[in-house]
């Protein structure tokens, strides 16, 4: 009989302030198919979410709309960091919450280093190294002088089968946002943080990941050793005003695209119209960074929205994410 263990480790964060109703009564079984035996579809993965969804508003009165991933050839060429991030946002983005500015190096290789340590000294721990998820980070001069609220998750699984899970990082994301009753929400708090400052990047984005993600065989731990281990870490920080943004760092991203045409009838609809592939949703940003209105219709409508400046975001069914400012 093969033996799976998903499991996850309580995360280390600061202070923060969440969502209204951000905590679950109880798991949220995962239905997106079997990532053990390898017979798991992308399609599959995502019924597993929009089951999740639609638990979620039965259980709090939401009404999250359901997840759209890419197509299949879109999502297989994306790197882990950018389906991290792709998943984060979109959970993000639906819950009235503004999404993520994008990865970061700095954080992906302080995840990765010690994701890579975990799997090779057989141990699952936030201070396995000897720091804590802060000092950590602050070993890299850039990371300790710009930036407030760190925080780590951490999620692993192992098992006995003949070869590796498939959709680890989908997997894991999913069990740390619907299946982390465990941890008292926490992993799940710490994805969907209210209190970033929008002081850095574009207007409507705030916050920065890096995810770590390591796939190894015969790793011993429960007091036996088991045929593979995965092992993910999420890295997250609110940068400084004065951190500086490589062109790499915003994952598909576009200020004040020309490809967005912005409309206005008569009766107060703001419309948007493209000239590139279909549109999954459109939100609506305040200078300040937050969501005043999040669609998933192409029109919205404006009536009460006060007067002036606000960042339009368009995010695309591939994952594509555009931004327009606009004047009210």
């Amino acid at each position: 009989m093969k033996h799976i263990v998903l499991l996850v480790c309580t995360c280390f964060f600061v202070v923060m302030s969440f969502a209204q109703y951000i905590d679950l009564p109880a798991d949220i079984d995962w239905q997106g198919g079997n990532v053990f035996s390898g017979t798991a579809t992308l399609a599959s993965v995502q019924d597993g979410y929009n089951h999740a969804r639609e638990q979620e508003n039965i259980a709090l009165g939401t009404s999250l709309p359901p997840i759209q991933f890419p197509p299949e050839q879109t999502w297989n060429a994306k790197t882990i960091n950018q389906k991290a991030l792709w998943i984060l946002n979109n959970e993000r983005v639906d819950r009235g919450l503004i999404p993520f500015e994008g990865t970061a190096q700095q954080l992906i290789d302080v995840a990765q280093e010690y994701t890579q340590y975990m799997a090779d000294n057989d141990t699952i721990s936030h201070f396995a190294d000897g720091r804590n998820p802060r000092e950590r980070m602050e070993i890299n001069t850039e990371l300790a002088a710009c930036m407030s609220l760190p925080a780590e998750n951490i999620a692993f699984l192992v098992s006995t089968h003949s070869q590796p899970p498939i959709f680890p990082i989908e997997r894991m994301m999913y069990w740390l946002i619907y299946e982390d009753a465990i941890a008292n929400w926490g992993h799940r708090r710490s994805f969907f943080i209210e209190n970033h400052i929008d002081d850095s990047g574009e207007i409507g984005k705030e916050g920065l990941m890096g995810v770590g993600l390591v796939i190894a065989e015969d790793f011993y731990y429960f007091n036996q050793t088991w045929n593979y281990v995965v092992i993910s870490t999420y890295k997250m920080i609110d940068p400084c005003a004065d951190w500086v943004f490589p062109v790499a760092t915003n994952i598909g991203s576009v200020s004040d695209s020309q490809d967005i045409h912005v409309s206005f009838s008569d009766n107060l609809l703001l419309c948007v119209e493209t000239t590139s592939e279909a549109i999954q949703h459109i939100s609506l940003f305040d200078i300040q960074g937050r969501c005043v209105l999040n669609s998933i219709e192409h029109c919205i409508s404006i009536v009460g929205v006060s007067s002036g400046m606000y960042s339009l975001q368009i995010v695309y069914q591939s994952g594509v994410i555009l931004n327009k400012k606009i004047s009210l």
